[in-house]
């Protein structure tokens, strides 16, 4: 009986370090937010299943002076600016949306359900809301200014990364025109 324990608590521990080792693949470690590999691979299938009358949206929200705050602050001040905004953007997901760390300064909401036009400005405009409200963890209010780009899928004849890069393009544009926070691709 005690071989057996010990070969089933040796097992035990090889599985749970086999899927730690999966969640960290597919997982942000300081978000615990998805990552931009699983959230192409959840964008590509989206956009297959996405038809014009049942349309997905997929929202890519950056902060634009997250860079200037770390040279400021530091890397733990910027690294909680990070942990906030991804618990802000949780709370917005509505069952079977994904949220996910891009980059340094970037997010993305894959809003999967059919999610008309509308329903995605308006969660744009609850993101931005968001990042305008005061923190006690954050003195500097310009690091939780957010700029979000949203897409409607499917948007042909793009695949998961040209949606990507074609929100990015639009991102960029927001920091030419400092009184829009949100662009539409296509609008």
């Amino acid at each position: 009986p005690v071989l057996f324990y010990a070969l089933h608590r040796r097992l035990t521990e090889q599985t749970e370090s086999q899927t730690r080792a999966e969640m960290l693949a597919v997982t942000d470690p300081l978000t615990g937010l998805a990552t931009r590999r699983r959230l192409t691979e959840m964008l590509s299938s989206t956009i297959a299943r996405a038809r014009a009358d049942r349309p997905a949206a997929l929202l890519l929200v950056q902060l634009p002076h997250h860079s200037g705050f770390q040279r400021a602050h530091g890397r733990e001040a910027a690294d909680r600016v990070l942990v906030l905004t991804a618990a802000r953007l949780r709370r917005l997901v509505r069952p079977g949306d994904t949220v996910a760390r891009m980059a340094d300064d970037q997010f993305a909401l894959l809003m999967e359900q059919p999610c008309p036009l509308a329903l995605a400005q308006q969660t744009a405009t609850a993101i931005v809301a968001q990042g305008l409200r005061a923190s006690a963890l954050v003195e500097d209010p310009q690091a939780l200014r957010l700029h979000v780009a949203l897409a409607l899928m499917p948007q042909p004849p793009l695949d998961a990364d040209g949606v990507v890069r074609a929100l990015q393009v639009e991102l960029s544009q927001i920091r030419r025109d400092p009184k829009r926070a949100i662009r539409t691709l296509g609008g």
